[in-house]
């Protein structure tokens, strides 16, 4: 199964062999899963604390590691956890993921009963698509990575879902005598070959281990009720929860695909008009209809026995020579990937957000510290961060301009927060002056990588002829390392300038005259 994220429970001090599901993933993922974890978070995290990572050999992108206490009955455990399942829904929607997988937490040693388990995932999962209609994330799915207790887990969650749908007087049919495998109201489960369910042991092979995590897979997305609640009330009130789907016909054939060993086995579909009155209703909820997924190589512990796709970026290697050009300007592409290699390294820092979204749908708000590189006017690039200032501040590192430009100023609105005024003071730092009008870009994510390095671009002259090498190395390398400082007499340096950007009461304009009640154009009129 391919997923954006997947949930992880174990230890606080985030050892990741303690615990069968994080002891899989490890297993899986590779040492540099437990490498980052120790590197990004060395004091471990608290009782339902989230630590993200990457996915690395894992069928996901990111890794939501976190940790329960033990199962008490005076009512402590549930907020634990429902404030782990929400902060886990709320890194994957910041992180951009579209699904996210949810085990069955807590339901092993630390006692949760699975019931009760099942209840409180439902209902956090459903208030976080009510509250958060905009979201990323449009698929929920709760899984058994391990291949143990899902039977009972899947069964807790029909209860649920049963006792939702009686006290809203609806009736199902029942699926009791369908064959096991089948595809049903409840979304999607693979049958065992054997139907025991047991784990694997220590001693079984990689590709057993590989086919517990991703192939048999199992899931369902809970969220089909919200649909067919939607369907039953077409004609009434619209409803406001987001609309969570099940797999697609292509996801089934991806996430379904049996092993060799396993070609007998026939899963069921839901039929051709069923599927459609479900894509009307999505259509109705006037929500926009998830993309779809493209299939990808299935990921084995072997690589040698499986041929790898290159993807565009790999594709694109050849074509990052012509940064070496010294009049060739950065484009968004080059920009976004170096932001999306800072972040990956640095998942605690917000911010990098792709330039070309943003300039179609605005920047969003980011959460606490971040680092973002915007474009001007489609013709330069600068940095804003909030890294080490004061609150209601950001500093503003530009190797060309002393002024704000309107882009600028927009996008310092949409992502910083205004103090009781509704002013924001603006920091445009001392910063080294490019050489040519063409290397704004390698400027630009030189103080990125600075920023997240812990390091001051304000007090950092670059040598100006290694700066293209340099960033088409990082590229190379999939990995951003600070850019070469300069070893000769330093290059001329821009001053240091202070603003403090307001928002005209009476024409709703931008301006930066410190100590005026409006803009010029306004106060002229008066």
């Amino acid at each position: 199964m391919k997923v954006d994220a997947i949930v992880n429970t174990t230890s606080k001090d985030l050892q990741l062999n303690q615990g069968a599901v994080s002891a899989a993933l490890l297993k899986v993922g590779g040492q540099a899963l437990q490498d980052e974890c120790k590197q990004n978070y060395p004091q471990g995290i608290g009782y339902g604390k989230v630590a993200v990572t990457s996915g690395y050999n894992l069928p996901c992108s990111y890794v939501c590691h976190g940790s329960l206490d033990q199962w008490r009955k005076d009512g402590s455990s549930i907020k634990i956890l429902e404030k782990f399942i929400d902060g886990c829904l709320q890194e994957a929607d910041s992180n951009g993921c579209r699904s996210i997988a949810l085990p069955a937490m807590g339901t092993g040693k630390l006692g949760y009963p699975r019931d009760i388990v099942a209840k409180h995932m439902y209902t956090s999962v459903e208030q976080f698509a009510s509250q958060n209609q905009s979201s990323n994330v449009t698929e929920v799915l709760a899984v058994d990575m391990i291949c143990k207790y899902f039977t009972c887990f899947l069964k807790a969650f029909e209860d649920e879902e049963q006792n939702r749908q009686r006290s809203s007087g609806r009736q199902d049919r029942d699926y009791s005598q369908q064959p096991t495998g089948y595809q049903g109201r409840r979304g999607w489960y693979l049958n065992d070959a054997d139907n025991t369910g047991v784990m694997k042991s220590d001693d079984s092979s990689d590709d057993e281990v590989t086919n517990a995590i991703e192939p048999r897979m199992r899931a369902f997305n809970p969220y089909d009720l919200i649909k067919k609640k939607v369907i039953s009330n077409r004609d009434q009130e619209m409803p406001k929860t987001a609309p969570f789907r099940s797999p697609t016909s292509q996801d089934e054939d991806e996430y379904t695909r049996p092993r060799p060993s396993r070609r007998s086995e026939v899963l069921n579909r839901v039929d051709s008009d069923q599927r459609s009155k479900m894509e009307q209703a999505v259509a109705f909820m006037g929500q926009k209809r998830p993309i779809k997924r493209v299939e990808s190589t299935p990921v084995h512990l072997n690589p040698a026995k499986v041929p790898v796709r290159k993807s565009k970026s790999q594709n694109a290697i050849k074509n990052w020579e012509k940064i070496k050009k010294p009049n060739y300007w950065l484009e968004d592409i080059e920009i976004e990937l170096a932001m999306q290699l800072v972040k990956n390294n640095h998942p605690n820092i917000d911010g990098f957000q792709p330039v070309t979204v943003a300039l179609a749908e605005g920047y969003k708000k980011p959460k606490g510290q971040f680092i973002q590189i915007i474009n001007v006017s489609g013709q330069h690039w600068i940095t804003l961060s909030n890294i080490r200032c004061p609150p209601y501040t950001v500093r503003v590192f530009d190797s060309w301009k002393r002024h704000l430009q309107g882009d600028t100023k927009r996008a310092i609105f949409a992502i910083v927060d205004r103090d009781s005024k509704g002013q924001v003071v603006v920091d445009l730092c001392q910063f080294q002056r490019q050489r040519n009008d063409a290397d704004c870009g390698c400027f630009a994510a030189a103080s990125m990588v600075a920023i997240a390095n812990g390091l001051d671009p304000s007090k950092l002259i670059w040598d100006t002829n290694l700066l293209r090498s340099h960033y088409v190395q990082c590229l190379n390398q999939s990995q951003m390392t600070p850019f070469p400082l300069y070893q000769d007499s330093p290059p001329s340096m821009l001053p240091q300038k202070t603003f403090v950007l307001t928002v005209c009461p009476f024409c709703n304009q931008m301006f930066c005259e410190k100590d005026k009640q409006a803009c010029k154009n306004c106060l002229n009129k008066k």
